[in-house]
């Protein structure tokens, strides 16, 4: 076992450290392009606040999520949006397969109007990261004002497919 960094809250300059400790982190989860390493993978969770009714916003994410299915990132490996109806709230999980995903789906994505059309129905209110995060995404997500969660290796894990 060894320690690491850990998971790291910042936001508006306060920086609190959880260490973690790493147990094996060597699992491998299936992908369509052979095996991908979960140590690799970026999770990246959002937290949003509607401004728009959910109808809205689910209208937006489905389009969203169509164009990305058929014409996105093949590294974006699960994609997956959540509405509360009654809070007025949603999160997204997404799962990518290393940080060049990550990179390569922002690039293409925000071009899009079906992202402009999402972007319109929330405000993001959180921001996690889980896995090794590069230099571009880091300096990408310090321009971000909201607070961010990055835990950067994976501890221990398995992925299944059935």
């Amino acid at each position: 076992m060894g320690l690491i960094q850990g998971c790291i809250t910042t936001h508006r300059g306060a920086v609190i450290v959880r260490p973690a400790l790493v147990l094996g982190a060597s699992a491998v989860g299936p992908s369509e392009g052979g095996d991908v390493a979960l140590e690799d993978q970026i999770v990246n969770v959002n937290e949003y606040d509607l401004v728009a009714s959910a109808d809205e916003f689910v209208a937006a994410i489905e389009a969203l999520a169509q164009k990305t299915d058929a014409e996105g990132e093949s590294g974006v490996l699960r994609y997956q949006f959540y509405v509360n109806r009654d809070e007025g709230s949603a999160l997204a999980t997404i799962v990518y397969r290393d940080a060049d995903a990550w990179l390569e789906h922002h690039r293409h994505a925000y071009t899009w109007p079906e992202m402009t059309e999402l972007q319109a129905t929330v405000k993001l209110r959180r921001l996690t990261f889980l896995g090794p995060l590069n230099d571009e995404i880091e300096a990408m997500a310090s321009g971000i004002d909201v607070p961010i969660v990055r835990c950067d290796t994976l501890a221990a894990g398995f992925a299944r497919t059935a």
